[in-house]
């Protein structure tokens, strides 16, 4: 397994000790005054919309009730985290990390590059990677509109999600779906081939579509397929 530098894990646990600095001193400063509001003014008991309660001397820094010491505490620590993330910045700057791996571009967020970085992902937890590639629709998409899509890929066997990476289990399930003709595969004629499976389904008595439509890659015959989920 491929570890971390040491000066990112240092930095990893720099910002956990502030954060958990930052939180319990937090609850001090709340003991002041255990009471919040909502809009621009309050400060008597009777306006307050939530009662706050006492939190407990083990929960908080210093371990006893004392606002200007917690204070103290809080802004040291609100320091050494921003600090902190500034010279990751430009640390990630100077060694090429942001433009290298934390940057996107465009092309690494097309269908391609979703794929190979899932197929990856199945490589490594020691399953096969040659599964059927799915791109669904979950909004409506044209020439003058964007909407939000899903790549996947499917796969048997077991592993575990990682980092924006998710798993879906899909029941078995029928669906209708046109090949789609090479000159048909570009914006705006691809509309039509969704607008003849849908007219397809509709022209049916009893077929219903259950779900988003989405394409399967590769088609039967074509370089990719237009399905629909459905139920007869």
């Amino acid at each position: 397994m491929k570890r971390h530098a040491l000066s990112t894990r240092l930095w990893h646990w720099v910002n956990a000790l502030s954060l958990i600095v930052l939180f319990m001193s937090e609850l001090n400063i709340s003991n002041a005054h255990r009471y919040l509001y909502w809009g621009e003014w309050g400060f008597a008991p009777d306006q307050a919309w939530l009662h706050v309660w006492r939190f407990p001397g083990w929960a908080t820094i210093p371990g006893y009730y004392s606002l200007a010491a917690a204070r103290d505490w809080h802004v040291l620590f609100a320091w050494v985290f921003a600090l902190s993330l500034l010279l990751f910045m430009l640390a990630a700057l100077l060694n090429g990390h942001f433009r290298r791996d934390i940057v996107t571009g465009w092309r690494d967020w097309r269908p391609g590059a979703v794929w190979r970085d899932i197929r990856a992902h199945l490589r490594a937890s020691g399953l096969p990677d040659d599964g059927t590639k799915l791109v669904s629709f979950h909004d409506l998409v044209t020439p003058d509109s964007e909407g939000l899509i899903e790549v996947a890929v499917t796969y048997d066997g077991t592993t575990e999600p990682i980092d924006d990476l998710y798993i879906r289990l899909v029941p078995e399930h029928t669906e209708a779906f046109l090949p789609v003709p090479r000159e048909y595969e570009e914006l705006p004629l691809i509309l039509r081939v969704y607008d003849a499976l849908e007219a397809w389904t509709d022209a049916r008595p009893g077929v219903m579509c259950t779900g988003h439509p989405y394409e399967i890659y590769p088609g039967t015959g074509a370089r990719f397929d237009v399905a629909y989920p459905v139920v007869s």
